[in-house]
């Protein structure tokens, strides 16, 4: 069989290595990937180190290196996690033992907190040898912590939606520093791509920095609606012509003036202005050394009067690191000396991308130095009396364990633009836009379940069906089943211009009689899809007047035995496993049932089914209600009143009567308590 393998792989490869050995094959195939790296074309890279490790699975340099291929080249984290942990299984005594390094990255990235920190400890524990050098994972193990614990403190109060712009903006390379302008429809950004004019090589695995403009219609760009027109670079539009052919050197629009009336540019590690006149954006002009004072100045933003700019520098010899600097307009119209924000601001790592609202009272930007959760985050910082606040960080979901840098307020309406190398994207870095999530209810907008039927979904609450004014009532969520979506809030709404919010369980009472609709709303998050939804479902609730209660009760003496509530025995129904229908013993005791119902015909119930937690959620949601439904028809058929039995309810697993969830053991008997429809009098 080994044979035949490796005749067939030789074959495969090329009729050049058909007079070869294995190991002639195997060698060329190695140095042709190393080429293959060295001349940028990782694609087939790719495909070389997938035939050598077809050839020899346990190799430790094919299984590292192709991990690495995926982490640094071509952008596949979650790729690299497969490779660099079978790499770590066929650890030599001679291999790198960084592999562990970069398998920890790998997993921090994919937001994969507890792979990573333990892989991060188990690097730390391997004993150095002579010559060898370890770097410290303390950071590392800190930043994923805190990413974790943001992640989940967020999830129950999220506070911003994040939506990637997609394929058609977004591209294998680079995509990043978004400028919204032009009436709330265009979009200025900076690519490393490649494009039809293109007669320039890569560097640096990518094509040199370049603008480009993309419209977006059938939405506004504060909407997550609408679609993204093909960008075109800036070389091919008649009103940016005065800005030149991309050439070697890179180009990049990073900022705008508030009045759209000056673009700011990076090109030649300066920055520079462009004013639009006469229909036309004018060719750049490099502004003055109080600015473009060091080894370069990355990235600007400017107050509304134009007077303040706030910009990021790298200085001439004076650190290694970037930081966030200010510079005023003075009335002779030049640039003050650029002032250092200071150690508030700027840490002993890198500051970049500000972003100053048109006021001057908030600065946003991005650090790799104050606490965050993996590399550059973004931060806010207010200025109050003339101090900047100590920055705080947006939080997760706009910043992540990756890159999350550039970002661009759109207005006063809170919708901003923002760049990030996270997972999810579809290159080295994506735009995105992020939209800030309304914490209140909105009863109208939202999936309504009583409208339509969502398998997938299952909600619901429970009360009394009729009260009278001014009686204290309950009002419990009781079920909340969302596929991929954990609840986050609730909220009520009782149909007399009330609301009550944030609980699960609220008492509620009634000013007046007549007929109310109750509507509850769970705003829900979904893990998979990193968004918020809004679900809501409607039911009706009779308020009785004194003189309807004297009525009810008046006829209900008249038609019910000695026996009160509390007298009433009306017993659980059990099922067998999987099954819906009922038994012959489970028959018994629905005569014994039927009996109490038929000599207290006052009493009107509720029938809610369960099951034990074997099987999956959704289908037991669906066989508990199946259960419920039997039961009904039993008592149907047997001469109980429709209009008595005011609800028939499928709960599936939510509702355990002892410790058999998923994951513990437990006999049959235990399960059967779990299996049952229960009896339940509205009172």
């Amino acid at each position: 069989m080994r044979i035949l393998f490796v005749f067939i792989l030789c074959m495969l490869v090329s009729n050049v290595f058909s007079q070869k050995t294995l190991k002639e094959v195997e060698t060329q195939l190695y140095n042709e990937a190393l080429d293959l790296i060295d001349e940028e074309k990782y694609e087939f890279a790719e495909r070389n180190y997938l035939k050598l490790i077809n050839i020899d699975s346990t190799n430790f340099t094919y299984l590292y290196d192709l991990g690495m291929l995926y982490f640094k080249q071509l952008y596949q984290k979650p790729k690299s996690v497969t490779y660099l942990k079978k790499a770590i299984q066929h650890l030599g005594t001679t291999s790198d033992l960084n592999v562990y390094l970069y398998l920890a990255q790998a997993y921090q990235n994919i937001e994969k907190y507890d792979e990573a920190i333990k892989t991060y400890e188990d690097y730390d524990k391997i004993p150095l040898k002579e010559g060898q050098i370890k770097v410290s994972v303390s950071e590392y193990i800190e930043k994923c912590k805190y990413a974790k614990k943001e992640e989940e403190n967020q999830k129950r109060n999220m506070r911003f939606r994040v939506v990637n712009l997609g394929n058609t903006v977004n591209t294998h390379y680079s995509e990043y520093a978004a400028i919204p302008m032009y009436k709330d429809t265009i979009i200025l950004f900076t690519s490393r791509r490649t494009s039809k004019t293109d007669s320039i090589e890569m560097i640096y695995d990518q094509f040199w920095e370049y603008m480009y403009l993309t419209k977006k219609t059938d939405g506004s760009l504060h909407e997550s609606k609408g679609t993204f027109k093909t960008p075109v670079p800036f070389e091919t539009y008649s009103q940016f012509m005065k800005f030149g052919k991309k050439t070697t050197w890179h180009k990049a629009v990073v900022g705008i003036y508030p009045d759209n009336s000056k673009l700011i540019i990076f090109q030649k590690q300066k920055l520079w202005t462009s004013q639009f006149k006469d229909g036309v954006w004018q060719k750049p002009k490099k502004l003055p050394k109080a600015i473009n004072f060091g080894d370069y100045q990355r990235h600007a933003s400017v107050t509304a009067d134009g007077k303040t700019m706030y910009f990021s520098a790298f200085p001439q010899g004076e650190t290694e690191n970037i930081d966030i600097y200010t510079s005023k307009l003075q009335e002779n119209g030049k640039w003050s000396p650029a002032v250092n924000l200071g150690i508030k601001i700027n840490t002993d790592n890198n500051e970049d991308s500000p972003e100053i609202t048109p006021d001057g009272k908030t600065l946003y930007f991005s650090s790799n130095g104050h606490q965050g959760m993996g590399e550059y985050d973004i931060f806010k910082s207010e200025l109050v009396d003339g101090e900047w606040s100590a920055p705080i960080n947006m939080g997760f979901p706009v910043n992540s364990p990756a890159d999350d840098i550039f970002y661009k307020r759109n207005g006063s309406d809170g919708v901003a633009y923002m760049s990030s190398s996270r997972a999810q994207g579809f290159g080295k870095m994506d735009v995105y836009m992020v939209i800030p999530v309304n914490p209140d209810p909105d009863f109208t907008n939202c999936a309504r379940l009583d409208k339509e039927k969502i398998d997938w979904i299952n909600i619901d609450f429970s009360f009394r069906d009729s009260i009278s004014v001014g009686e204290p009532a309950t009002f419990d969520a009781l079920l909340f089943k969302v596929r991929g979506s954990t609840d986050r809030h609730y909220f009520w709404n009782f149909g007399d211009m009330s609301d009550i919010g944030e609980k699960m369980s609220v008492e509620h009472k009634y000013a007046a009689p007549g007929e109310y609709k109750v509507t509850l709303q769970v705003k829900a998050w979904n893990d998979s899809l990193a968004e918020e939804a809004d679900f809501c479902i409607d039911k009706k609730i009779t308020v009785l007047s004194e003189k309807q209660v004297a009525m009810n009760n008046s006829n209900n003496n008249e038609n019910t035995t000695k026996a009160s509530l509390t007298d009433v025995d009306l017993q659980p129904v059990f099922f067998g496993y999987d099954k819906n229908n009922i038994s012959i013993s489970a028959q018994q005791v629905m005569e014994n049932n039927l009996k109490v119902l038929k000599e207290n015909p006052q009493l009107k119930i509720r029938l809610e089914a369960h099951t034990d937690a074997r099987g999956s959620s959704e289908y037991n949601m669906s066989l508990s209600q199946r259960r419920a439904d039997s039961v009904k028809n039993f008592l149907l058929k047997n001469g109980i009143d429709k209009s008595r039995i005011i609800e028939t309810v499928g709960l599936g697993e939510t509702i355990l009567f002892n410790k058999c969830a998923d994951g513990v053991e437990c006999n049959d008997e235990e399960h059967q308590i779990n299996r049952r429809t229960n009896f339940i009098i509205a009172k």
